[in-house]
């Protein structure tokens, strides 16, 4: 995540998403109050331990909605994994004479201490000592699943 532009309400936040094959950039507006809310179900969901899941949605998703939108899902299903399931938009725009907009759903796997390390970068850009927050992780389908 990058944030691209601020204001006293809001900033434009870069989101790529990456599951290792494909990936997927929008740039979806988030209030700054929206961030905080974000942080703090992020820092429940750590703190809720192995049984926990949280749901961050960024604008809507949806033909009736024509800004860029972002929705991750995050469960703890084995010890030690954190699955991640992303859905993004981006914004609407003209082609072959109706309006779209771009769609993926990517999914990966990622680790309690890079989240930490996500959570951190998360909290810097919240309170402007960053411009970045990033989330690595695992491509699920390399993964030898029980």
């Amino acid at each position: 995540m990058t944030k691209l532009s601020s204001d006293d309400d809001m900033s434009k936040i870069e989101v790529t998403a990456c599951d290792g094959a494909s990936s997927f950039l929008c740039d979806p507006y988030v209030g700054h109050w929206e961030f905080s809310e974000t942080v703090r179900a992020l820092e429940s969901f750590v703190a809720g331990g192995p049984d926990g899941s949280v749901e961050l949605r960024w604008r809507e998703l949806g033909p009736d909605y024509g800004l860029a939108a972002f929705h991750a899902a995050m469960e703890f299903r084995q010890l030690g994994k954190i699955q991640v399931a992303v859905m993004a938009r981006s914004d609407r725009f003209e082609f072959g004479g109706r309006e779209v907009a771009a769609e993926a759903k990517l999914f990966f796997v990622t680790e309690p201490a890079l989240f930490d390390d996500f959570l951190r970068g998360l909290r810097a850009l919240r309170d402007g000592l960053s411009d970045t927050a990033e989330l690595s992780g695992l491509r699920p389908f390399q993964m030898a699943w029980p």
